[in-house]
């Protein structure tokens, strides 16, 4: 299903970009580059005429998943590593670690680029339009994931920043419509707000059979971080709740990944009918045979931009028991027919999901299962590649959108 043109910002068919745009573009991120980013960077590289690709890693450490930039013409930049916690309203702590490039002027400098989209609010950001300050003829456009649920309770600063650095982009790409609202509240003009899907290449997750056992038709899954943000240990209070409930039926919760809270779920009491596995982090190309084991995706997350692996649950046919704090459940998940939606900030709503969804006939699952997948299908690196040139378009016309 091809997302339509929502009032928030305009999404264009796939395929719309038939032409090599004539631009050299700069992409500014603020980090080192995940596996699932380089399909949509790929298509984008098809579609015009240079792209430069800028990261930044952490000094000194491994990262969870192989270095590979493909076809892509990568920089790695300077950076300086900013370790902070943001404790959310709802009363969890996000901690995270930025990291700051610094040299990234210079480098813009070297390439000249007509565009550059810079990755989020903050230091690429501000590089950007250092550089767009020093030539004019410049254009800049902005990602911004971020929406009111993960930018709750940010200071002033912040939200001060954040106001200069909009007022300054000739267009917005965004992911959903948390984002845009989020982006509204700047003043940011609708007409300068470009609605890129969040995906990556679907193809592994596509090829997985529809079919499942009748064990595996009901498995929860979770792969993702151990991290309070996600929200694993109050859903699984609830879980534990239901089975103590239905002591007929044996519930199976798998999860994949690392974190600080690995230790609280391996310990986590459970009744005799609630089975825990937890799985060590794997390579980004192994998750494939893990959703293919998958009945149902488990994703009670408190705050997320997005939530790729909604994405790659519907396309592996994997229905969704999904929190309405991340945009791809909103966005992607309807209620009833590619999964449940629940508030997890709310035990009862919380609960209400988990029966529907753990009681829900074998064969009204298989039915979700090729539903979730027709859902998206067609969300594509080519859509979201397509969706990113409109927007280089609109900044290259000179029209400002703040």
């Amino acid at each position: 299903m091809t997302p339509a043109a929502s009032p928030q910002g305009r999404v264009v068919a796939a395929g719309s970009s038939s032409r090599v745009l004539a631009a050299r573009v700069a992409l500014l991120g603020g980090r080192m580059l995940a596996p699932y980013e380089r399909p949509w960077l790929e298509a984008l590289q098809e579609r015009v005429e240079y792209l430069r690709v800028f990261v930044a890693e952490w000094p000194n450490r491994r990262l969870p998943w192989r270095k590979d930039f493909g076809k892509l013409r990568v920089t790695v930049l300077n950076a300086l590593v900013v370790r902070v916690v943001h404790r959310h309203p709802s009363g969890f702590a996000d901690p995270d670690e930025r990291l700051i490039p610094y040299n990234a002027v210079c480098q813009l400098r070297r390439i000249r680029p007509d565009v550059i989209i810079a990755a989020e609010l903050g230091a690429a950001t501000l590089q950007a339009i250092g550089y767009a300050r020093l030539r004019p003829s410049a254009r800049v456009v902005i990602v911004v994931g971020l929406s009111e649920r993960t930018e709750a309770g940010r200071g002033v600063l912040r939200r001060l920043l954040r106001r200069f650095l909009l007022r300054r982009a000739d267009a917005i790409i965004t992911i959903g419509s948390g984002s845009v609202r989020y982006l509204e509240r700047f003043g940011v003009g609708r007409k300068a707000i470009f609605v890129m899907p969040r995906t990556t290449d679907m193809r592994p997750f596509l090829d997985l059979p529809l079919s499942r056992d009748e064990e595996g038709a009901g498995r929860l899954f979770f792969p993702g971080q151990f991290i309070q943000r996600k929200g694993l240990l109050p859903f699984l209070d609830v879980l534990s709740r239901w089975a103590t409930a239905h002591r007929d039926r044996c519930v199976q919760f798998w999860l994949l990944g690392e974190g600080p809270e690995r230790m609280a779920l391996e310990h986590y009491p459970t009744s005799p009918n609630l089975s825990l596995r937890l799985w060590p982090g794997v390579p980004y190309d192994e998750l494939p045979r893990f959703y293919g084991q998958a009945g149902i995706l488990a994703f009670p997350t408190l705050a997320d931009e997005w939530g790729l692996v909604v994405n790659e649950a519907l396309a592996s046919g994997v229905p969704v028991l999904g929190s309405e704090h991340s945009q791809a459940v909103v966005e992607l998940v309807h209620d009833g027919e590619t999964g449940w939606r629940f508030n997890p900030e709310k035990p009862d709503d919380t609960y209400e999901a988990i029966d529907r969804a753990l009681s829900t006939p074998r064969e009204r699952l298989a039915a979700m299962r090729a539903a979730a997948r027709r859902s998206v299908e067609t969300v594509t690196p080519e859509l979201a590649a397509d969706q990113v040139v409109e927007a280089l378009h609109f900044a290259l016309s000179g029209k400002r959108g703040g």
